[in-house]
C-alpha cells in the first residue's frame, strides 16, 4: 500500500521585496479593516501594507503584484490610477502561473 505524502507546508509570506534597486518592506495585517483595502503602497517609506485576511492566498499574491505595479507607477512618475493598475495585478500573476517556462527563460543569465 503506497503512503500517502503529506501536504507540503505553505512557504513563508514574504516580508521585503526589492522594487526599481529600491529594498521595500512588506507588513500584513490581520484585519482589513486596518487598511482603507486589501493592500496600500507608502512610496516615502517603501513599504507595502496588505490585509493578511484575505480570502485565499491567489488573492493576496494578485494584491502584492497590484501595490508592486503602484510602487512602479510612483517612481518612475507613470502617474497610473487605480482604474489601470487594478487589472495588472491580476494579469500578471495569471501570465506568470500559465508560463513557467517563459518567466524561468527571462530570468536566466
Amino acid at each position: 500500500m503506497a503512503k500517502k505524502s503529506m501536504p507540503s507546508a505553505a512557504p513563508p509570506l514574504p516580508n521585503s521585496t526589492y522594487i526599481l534597486g529600491k529594498h521595500w518592506a512588506i507588513t500584513y495585517h490581520k484585519s482589513p479593516m486596518a487598511l482603507t483595502n486589501f493592500g496600500e503602497c507608502d512610496e516615502g517609506k517603501c513599504h507595502i501594507y496588505l490585509a493578511e485576511g484575505e480570502s485565499d492566498i491567489q488573492s493576496l499574491k494578485e494584491t502584492l503584484l497590484h501595490e508592486i505595479f503602484h510602487a512602479m507607477s510612483k517612481s518612475l512618475g507613470m502617474g497610473l490610477e487605480e482604474r489601470q493598475v487594478l487589472p495588472l495585478g491580476c494579469a500578471w500573476y495569471a501570465w506568470l502561473r500559465e508560463n513557467p517556462e517563459q518567466v524561468a527563460w527571462i530570468l536566466r543569465d
